[in-house]
């Protein structure tokens, strides 16, 4: 019988069990993340949210952080993010990029040259 994890346990946070950085991590040879990838769906990314993804990489050399959401972000408060965003780059080095899901598969996929390849990658991965 499977049982419930009580609040604020480990087991609520698995990227803190297992090391990982992100929903997806993007590691170098040795396995070590440098790229990581959050998304949040339908939540709206606020610096509090910015500051939070820093404490899941900070220990790390991590170079890129994604934060994407589903979320409208027309009314987010774009000023505390970046402010928020600056500081950790001033402190660890780590680029934090804020954004929409859909905006950012977008601009990636206009980098591809055909869509085979696409599906090529997507099926090799």
């Amino acid at each position: 019988m499977a049982t419930k994890a009580k609040s604020g346990s480990l087991a609520d946070f698995p990227e803190k069990v297992n090391q990982r950085i992100g929903d997806i991590d993007v590691n170098n040879e040795n396995g070590s993340a440098f790229e990581g990838v959050e998304i949040k769906h339908e939540i709206p990314i606020t610096s509090q949210l910015v500051a939070d993804a820093y404490e899941k990489f900070k220990v790390h050399n991590t170079d890129r952080y994604y934060l994407l959401t589903t979320a409208n972000m027309d009314s987010a408060d774009w000023d505390a993010i970046e402010v928020e965003v600056a500081r950790i780059s001033q402190i660890h080095g780590c680029q934090v990029i804020v954004n929409g899901v859909y905006t950012t598969l977008k601009y990636y996929l206009r980098l591809l040259t055909t869509r085979q390849s696409l599906l090529t990658n997507m099926l090799n991965f």
